[in-house]
């Protein structure tokens, strides 16, 4: 999980992380979403890339699974943290990771748990891409 943004060959690690796997064996990968959000938070976090949902789809495909399903997450905070990131495009690499005060944090747990009943409906689009891969 959140480990495909961090290397040149994502295809070759999907393939060598699943070589010796038994068939039909299941693997869960988490990606950030959308390119267009790539800001200093993630050259903080040395990523080299961020994923649409078809992307990741096709590089879970090339490295020889198959897709059993995927979604995006964190659509609800979505608007906010987008317009952060934007700002952030081009500023010197620097992680938006901060403690927030309790309240800030209860507000952010009820909007996921609101949207997790959603989750498994969710192809528009959230700040992270999750995909459930099986090998064949």
């Amino acid at each position: 999980m959140d480990v495909l943004e961090h290397v040149d060959d994502d295809v070759g690690l999907i393939r060598s992380s699943m070589k010796g796997a038994a068939p039909g064996a299941f693997a869960v990968i988490s990606v950030p979403a959308f390119p267009s959000l790539f800001s200093a938070h993630d050259r903080f976090l040395e990523h080299k890339r961020r994923y649409r949902m078809r992307t990741l789809e096709k590089v879970v495909r090339t490295a020889g699974l198959k897709v059993v399903s995927a979604r995006y997450f964190f659509a609800m905070i979505l608007p906010l943290v987008a317009a952060f990131r934007m700002l952030q495009r081009h500023g010197p690499p620097k992680s938006s990771l901060v403690p927030h005060p309790r309240p800030i944090n209860d507000v952010l747990t009820l909007a996921h748990r609101i949207e997790l009943p959603f989750f498994r409906f969710n192809r528009l689009g959230g700040l992270s891409v999750f995909c459930l891969a099986r090998a064949t």
